[in-house]
């Protein structure tokens, strides 16, 4: 019996001592311990414990969301802007040009460059020629030559032999200087058998009445002078009154002849008033006619007393027939055009006026193109002139 207690104790002891190495092992797996790993030091705004700071957090942080997806659309466009506008130019059904828009200084470059440099096959000799001008209280005024007599008229004109027997018509663009884009619409679209008319307010009339001599195109200066339109139509700070005194426009009239050189002549607008002032009439020619310029009259009611006064000293003046654009309606010129036509068929010679607009000049430019077919010429202002 003590015995089998013994045995009993001794299985307990080794018991205990079997689950004391236990505990030991478990207590050396449990000291085991991972490496140490230092967090980054990232601080997150936590939001706001009230519902308006939770409010505004989160729209803060929303903000800065469409503002960062704002900033990389803005430079991938910028990247692919090229790009995108050759694919949307591609797309296109008739391709039009891309335009690069100059900056200011390079466009007033390029608008004072050309027409200067269109120089045609038969420009005009640059102007004056010599002996043919003379020093004037407002600049330079055209007159005769001494030495050989040689008009300004006979000096200027374009040089032209027109078709025997073939119907006559002489276009004048009036009213050109006041805008470059307009001076370079007519040099491009129109052949240089059409005439251009100057404003004398224009600015560097001088040089822009040489940039049409070299692009081939006769040039004259318009008249600014009393209408009975005037009050519906004011003509300038120079314009030739009835009511002035005589002093008082031959100063006007000169101030408009030195504005420029190497014109053909003057053209008097439409309407005007001085066809039965005698004395004022004879004055104004005196300082146009005596100075060897033709004179056209605008518009068919001619004054008589000028016609007269040319003929008697054989010197150039016409009367023109019709303004053809007097509204910038398209079928209404275009109708103008028709019987500006008919009457170049019927009277063998037709002049007639039109204003620098891209509606007038482009279907004056269609216009003559179809004269060739019809029997029709076109000619310088001077040539449609007599003597």
């Amino acid at each position: 019996m003590t015995d089998v207690a013994d045995d009993t104790v001794d299985d307990v002891n080794d018991d205990e001592d079997a689950a004391g190495d236990d505990g030991d092992a478990r207590e050396k797996k449990s000291k085991f311990t991972f490496p140490k790993i230092n967090k980054p030091n990232i601080k997150l705004p936590s939001a706001p414990a009230s519902k308006g700071g939770i409010f505004f957090f989160t729209f803060f942080q929303g903000l800065i969301l469409i503002v960062l997806f704002f900033a990389v659309l803005s430079a991938w466009i910028v990247l692919r802007s090229d790009r995108v506008a050759e694919m949307h130019q591609d797309a296109l059904a008739s391709k039009t040009v891309l335009i690069n828009i100059p900056k200011p200084e390079q466009a007033e470059e390029d608008m004072d460059g050309s027409p200067l440099s269109v120089i045609a096959n038969d420009a005009l000799m640059p102007a004056p020629f010599e002996g043919m001008i003379e020093p004037g209280t407002y600049g330079r005024l055209p007159k005769i030559r001494v030495s050989d007599g040689l008009h300004p008229f006979d000096a200027y004109k374009k040089p032209f032999d027109p078709v025997p027997g073939k119907p006559m018509v002489a276009l004048v663009v009036s009213d050109l200087g006041l805008s470059q884009a307009a001076m370079k619409r007519a040099v491009a679209h129109l052949p240089t058998t059409v005439t251009f008319a100057f404003s004398p307010y224009s600015s560097n009339l001088d040089m822009k009445i040489q940039a049409a001599r070299t692009a081939g195109h006769e040039p004259w200066l318009n008249l600014s002078l009393e209408t009975r339109y005037l009050g519906e139509n004011d003509l300038g700070s120079q314009t030739v009154l009835r009511n002035a005194s005589i002093e008082q426009n031959v100063s006007r009239l000169a101030w408009q002849l030195a504005q420029g050189t190497g014109y053909a002549g003057i053209i008097a607008p439409a309407g005007q008033v001085f066809g039965n002032e005698t004395n004022d009439v004879n004055t104004i020619l005196a300082q146009i006619f005596d100075r060897g310029l033709g004179f056209v009259e605008g518009g068919p009611d001619g004054s008589s007393s000028i016609a007269l006064v040319a003929n008697q000293r054989n010197l150039p003046y016409g009367v023109s027939d019709m303004t053809l654009d007097p509204t910038l309606d398209k079928d209404d010129i275009v109708m103008n055009f028709r019987e500006f036509e008919n009457r170049a068929m019927k009277q063998g010679l037709a002049i007639g006026y039109i204003h620098p607009s891209p509606l007038s000049i482009q279907i004056a430019k269609i216009w003559i193109e179809s004269l060739e077919d019809k029997g029709i010429q076109v000619v310088p202002l001077s040539t449609a002139v007599t003597r």
